[in-house]
């Protein structure tokens, strides 16, 4: 089933469609689109806007091309931070594994989360578009 979320100003949708779950009983994956664009694999169900619609932001799961992979190896949890004027999309955190992330909300240029448990805030103004 498709999902819908819009953000706060009206303009820009994101859609999300179930995937599947990572192993049996692991946890669920969905795939994200921003305004029809390319889809990506996501992990959890945090989805956050920035309240001027500038951003959006949300959970990948990523996966490494690797021959032989077991298990878990190679896959990470990575954060997406759309940029909604021009589609452009950094990613972050690429280096935790597979990590909890929990998505708190951007504020005065940074995005707050929480990854394994840990808060952190990372510079979204600042990074290199």
């Amino acid at each position: 089933m498709e999902q819908q979320s819009t953000s706060p100003d009206g303009r820009h949708q994101l859609k999300r469609r179930r995937g599947g779950e990572l192993a049996m009983s692991g946890p669920q994956w969905d795939y994200l689109s921003v305004n029809g664009g390319a889809e990506f694999r996501c992990f959890s169900s945090d989805v956050v806007w920035s309240d001027d619609s500038k951003f959006v932001a949300f959970v990948e799961w990523h996966i490494e091309d690797m021959p032989n992979r077991k298990g878990s190896e190679g896959m990470t949890s990575r954060v997406v931070v759309q940029r909604l004027c021009d589609g452009q999309h950094r990613r972050f955190l690429g280096n935790a594994g597979l990590a909890g992330v929990e998505l708190l909300g951007f504020l005065d240029g940074k995005l707050s989360l929480l990854v394994n448990g840990e808060r952190r805030e990372l510079q979204i103004e600042k990074a290199d578009w």
